[in-house]
């Protein structure tokens, strides 16, 4: 179904981003914008509207991508689509990442995977947050090592379980002190 699926990784974007955007707000050394406030953390972390996945499997990665959050404060979502919606997939991968807040607005740690099987593409978008420890490179070599060949085997869920599990290994080197943490994923009670 995903066989020939074009690849494109992106996660910088040239063009300067409206304010607020998670993507955007990153001062040229990689050090949050103090001026913008957390943002909530989105309730899911797997979404399916192209149905490639099967529902156990949604549920268990979706449990894997919270429990990974609540540890790190990083986010990781996988998206399948079955329309982009009149966009290139860069720019539908950055409007969504927007629109469901993937992130943390001030630290900009949002990581997003999408597959679009009726155009045969993926990407994995990447938040200025982390940028230090996850470069284009990095992830293009996900994408050809772990996604692309799953796909054109028909194994997209280890492919996605591989493509997470070295997109959270890479992320963990960058780790948030508990006072910099948001309440949803602060490891201490009474801090602040």
């Amino acid at each position: 179904m995903l066989a020939g699926l074009l690849l494109l990784v992106a996660c910088r974007d040239s063009k300067p981003l409206p304010p607020g955007n998670w993507l955007g707000r990153c001062a040229a050394n990689g050090v949050p914008d103090k001026a913008v406030e957390f943002g909530p953390p989105p309730t899911r972390f797997v979404r399916d509207p192209a149905q490639i996945f099967q529902t156990n499997y949604v549920t268990s990665l979706d449990s894997a991508l919270n429990a990974f959050q609540l540890e790190t404060c990083h986010q990781i979502t996988v998206i399948s689509v079955e329309s982009l919606e009149g966009s290139t997939l860069a720019e539908y991968s950055l409007q969504y990442a927007n629109r469901i807040g993937l992130g943390y607005r001030r630290l900009n740690n949002g990581l997003l995977l999408v597959l679009a099987p009726t155009t045969r593409q993926a990407r994995i978008q990447i938040g200025c947050g982390l940028e230090d420890v996850i470069s284009d490179a990095q992830a293009n070599e996900i994408l050809q090592r772990d996604l692309l060949p799953a796909l054109r085997e028909g194994y997209a869920q280890e492919g996605v379980l591989a493509t997470t599990s070295a997109l959270m290994k890479l992320a963990r080197k960058k780790t948030i002190a508990e006072e910099f943490r948001p309440e949803g994923c602060r490891t201490k009670t009474g801090g602040k």
